[in-house]
Parts: structure tokens; sequence; C-alpha cells
């Protein structure tokens, strides 16, 4: 599954090959293994080892998959830097304190080796093979999910998608993103629309409502490339009206669909509508975290320079920012952010190999992590790893990138 120049980059073996897809569809299934324990709502008393195992065996086949390797610095490195010196934290805080309060940062850090062998692989990856390898196990998810709810069943409350992933929200979210994939990347194959409308339903099934909001910021920025302008205010005015009807349809707390009771609950925060935000725990709590979060800096600056605030050795608010901003400080979370939008800037710069793909999906990213802590959720970080690397890393790199594309346009 890795493209190359024969005459710059060692081919891959058939052996490499097959460990990418075994450790890519390992990493999308992993949480299927907990089924096997007392898993309900993603709430387990004891995770079942397997779990942990298949996590482990997936990073393993991943990074197996693109060696030989070649230990170059480059923008990567300073995102490793950044997760070593959050590890180093993290641990000692849990060495001082005899304790622990949340552990799903380990998940992001298991999966820090992928972003090192992406970083430092003498391969030229084939991104978008990966992806389409990786919409192929969402796709056949999404049909297992609308099997089980066809005989009765479900993975999570009310319905919602998760597949093997354990969780609605990244799930959600990792079908928007493979959504932006087959819509605007040149290489998403000819099959494109079929996946574009399974994944889309898997998306909107996950009854996550930022994964919602991230499928239409996808479908928005397509229409606008495609049918410009007038177009797209039209669609936008039909949108509202159906939304503003949707939402206002029915208030009744008890009768509401779940997606319509989060965007009522959304909508009455903002002051749109009449509505109980507090009865919708996703939302009510996404302003709580904030307040939460700056009252405990109030109460003791000093931690904004080295983080875990209260003394707790990981502060697990639903926010990527916010997590990082209370567990290790405000540099390692300016850190943050100035290296997310490095890359952002660069995926633009890069925009014409991918056809924007990865710069969409690192503003959808940027968007997560305002109100989710989606890189503690395991295999997002991988994926957003992946999106890092797609950007070529120097001129040789660049020029193969090049050369790829002019050969698939036939430009003489």
């Amino acid at each position: 599954m890795i493209s190359h120049d024969t005459e710059r980059f060692p081919q891959p073996s058939f052996g490499s090959s097959i460990a990418l897809r075994v450790g890519l569809a390992l990493g999308l299934s992993v949480y299927y293994l907990n089924y096997s324990s007392n898993f309900d709502e993603g709430q387990i008393d004891a995770a079942s080892p397997l779990t942990m195992i298949g996590r482990l065996l997936s990073v393993m086949l991943i990074v197996f998959s693109l060696k030989p390797f070649k230990w170059r610095f480059d923008a990567s490195a300073l995102l490793v830097f950044f997760y070593i010196t959050a590890a180093t934290s993290f641990f000692l805080s849990i060495a001082i304190s005899g304790d622990v309060n949340d552990i799903l940062f380990i998940n992001t850090l298991i999966q820090l080796p992928v972003l090192i062998a992406l970083s430092t692989t003498t391969q030229q990856v084939d991104h978008a093979r990966w992806l389409k390898f990786v919409g192929i196990i969402l796709t056949l998810q999404v049909i297992g999910d609308i099997l089980i709810g066809i005989f009765g069943g479900a993975l999570w409350m009310s319905g919602a998608f998760i597949g093997g992933v354990g969780n609605p929200s990244s799930y959600g979210f990792l079908c928007g993103l493979l959504v932006a994939f087959y819509l605007f990347h040149p290489k998403a194959g000819s099959m494109r629309w079929l996946f574009v409308i399974i994944i889309s339903f898997g998306a909107f099934k996950s009854e996550s409502l930022l994964s919602v909001v991230a499928l239409g910021i996808v479908y928005f920025i397509w229409i606008i490339r495609r049918w410009g302008w007038l177009i797209t205010s039209c669609l936008i005015v039909v949108g509202a009206v159906m939304g503003f009807y949707m939402v206002n349809e029915n208030t009744d707390i008890e009768q509401a669909s779940f997606i319509q009771h989060k965007l009522s609950a959304a909508a009455a925060l903002i002051g749109l509508m009449d509505y109980d935000v507090e009865s919708s725990a996703s939302v009510s709590l996404r302003t709580q975290i904030h307040q939460e979060t700056f009252e405990a800096l109030k109460n003791e600056p000093i931690r904004l320079l080295y983080g875990h605030l209260e003394g707790k050795q990981y502060w697990p608010m639903d926010s990527q920012l916010l997590t990082y901003l209370g567990s290790f400080g405000g540099i390692m979370a300016m850190t943050f952010i100035f290296l997310h939008i490095a890359w952002m800037i660069r995926a633009f710069n890069n925009k014409i190999l991918d056809g924007g793909f990865a710069f969409i999906s690192m503003v959808l990213f940027g968007l997560i992590f305002l109100t989710n802590r989606i890189l503690d959720y395991f295999p997002v970080a991988a994926i957003y790893f992946l999106l890092i690397s797609m950007a070529p890393k120097n001129m040789r790199e660049r020029m193969g990138c090049w050369t790829q594309e002019v050969q698939r346009l036939n430009i003489k």
C-alpha cells in the first residue's frame, strides 16, 4: 500500500503491504473485542486484555509496514518531542502521587510510534491507498451496524453507530474525514460516491452533533467548489429553514429524537430558542468544563506553567485544548496549537497534491479539538499523524509527488 519511484524509493514487500492492511483493520475494529466482557455504553469495569493486545499489535504491524527507516529531523519531530515531554510530565506526576485519575492519554502514546515511523520511513507513503482501505473498513462497519439494528440490537444507546471504534464521536468524526477524502482527493477512486453515501449515513447515525456539523462543513466546501456561491447560498437558505423546522418541530424533551435533542440544546445555548440546555449532557457539559478549568487556574495560577490542575495527573475534559492546558500547562498547550496551525498552513500550501483534503481535515481536527479530546480515543491519533505526514517533507519527496501527479494527469 505504499507508492514509490523505483529509482528513488525502496519497494515494499508483499508482507509489508499485508501487515499494513491487517494493522489498519485491527486498529479500527479493536473495540469489538470489549464485547466479550461487560462493555456497555463505553463503560467497563475491567477492559478485555485482548483490547490492549489488539492496539499494540495494530501499531506494531503499521510500523513494520513502513520499514526501512532513516532518522531525519523535520516538523513531525517537534510533535514527537511534544508528546515525549508530555509523557514525562504525566508519568512523573503518577510517580509522585502514587495514583492516576485517567489513563486515556496512554492511547495517544501507544500510537506515537506511527508518527515516528511515518516521519522516518524511506518509503514514499501512498496516503490515498491507506485512506481507501480505511474507507472500506468504515463502510463495512456501517453495514454491520445497520444489520445489528435490523435484528433489533444496538452497540450504543439510542442505536448510535460506533463501528469498532467504541465511541460515537470518534466514529462519526472518522466517517466525516473519509467523506472529505472521497469528495476531494483526486485518487479516491471511481466508486467514491458509493462510499460517500454509505459513510455519510454512518456519520449521521453516530448521532454525534459535532460529527454532523463536520459533515455539513465538508459538503458545504464541496458545493462551493462544485457549483459556486450562488447555488450554495440558496442551499444554505433551504438548509437553514429545514434545520429551524426540525429543531422547533418538537420541543418536548421526552419525544425529541437524539440528534434533534442535541441541536435544540445547542440552539438554546446561543439564544435561538427556548429549550432546557441542561437536558443534553453533551451540550451542557461543554460549557461547564471551561468554567471548571478557568476556575482551577484562577485558584492556582502557578499551574499555568506546568499543569496538573488540582493535583490531577491528567485533566480529562471534553476538549483537547483544555485537556492539554490543564494537564501540561499553558506553554505546552500553546505549542500544540502552534504546531497544528503550522500543519494546516503546510497542508494548504500542498493542496494541489490532494485536492485540499489534508487542509480540510486539519481544519476539522482544529474544530473538534475545542469540544472533544479526540486524540485520546484509539485509533484517531494514528489518522491525525497520517494527515500530518501527507505534506512532502523535502524537495526530493516533493518532486516524487509532483512526478506522480503529472503522470496521473497525463501531462507531457
